[in-house]
């Protein structure tokens, strides 16, 4: 009936007295000296389920803390992972700012070439169109030569014109 884990000597000489006792008292045909008996016997039991009590008392605080324990590595783990998520939102973050940057200098640099060729196609239209205007002064100038000359010869014939009908108004004088 005695558990060797929950027993104490106490609790063990407690139940051996009472056990006497109680033979005792049945055998003498003595009442009290049979209930001291249970006494002792009811004693030992009571202390022996104080002690059961008492050991389940601390399993339960050993499992309470266990379980506190585990709930401290649980949250451990929740806050290392909220961390990691953290630090992997915060390296997209910069990997797109980096991509942005580097579209934006893509594009700048793309305008840059598109202003430079632009500006390459003005300066040869601009050189087209002066060298255009060049070839038309030219040739106005070779025109204007050859009307100037057209002229000079109409002068000189006017002129030769006026002096023969000069020489011949003074001749028919």
């Amino acid at each position: 009936m005695s558990d060797p884990q929950t027993s104490s000597p106490g609790t063990t000489s407690d139940r051996i007295t009472g056990r006497l006792k109680k033979a005792a008292g049945k055998i003498l045909g003595d009442e009290q000296l049979t209930a001291e008996g249970e006494l002792h016997e009811e004693r030992a039991t009571a202390t022996q389920e104080a002690a059961r009590a008492g050991e389940r008392a601390d399993q339960s605080e050993r499992e309470a803390e266990l379980a506190a324990r585990e709930a401290a590595v649980v949250s451990e783990e929740q806050e290392l992972a909220a961390e990691a998520q953290a630090e992997a939102r915060t390296a997209r973050l910069d990997r797109e700012e980096q991509q942005r940057k580097a579209a934006i200098a893509h594009e700048e640099a793309e305008r840059t070439a598109a202003i430079d060729r632009n500006a390459r196609t003005a300066a040869a239209a601009v050189a087209g169109d002066e060298l255009e205007a060049d070839v038309e002064r030219v040739s106005a100038e070779e025109e204007a030569m050859t009307l100037e000359a057209s002229a000079d010869a109409a002068r000189a014939r006017a002129e030769a014109l006026r002096q023969a009908e000069n020489t011949m108004g003074s001749e028919q004088r």
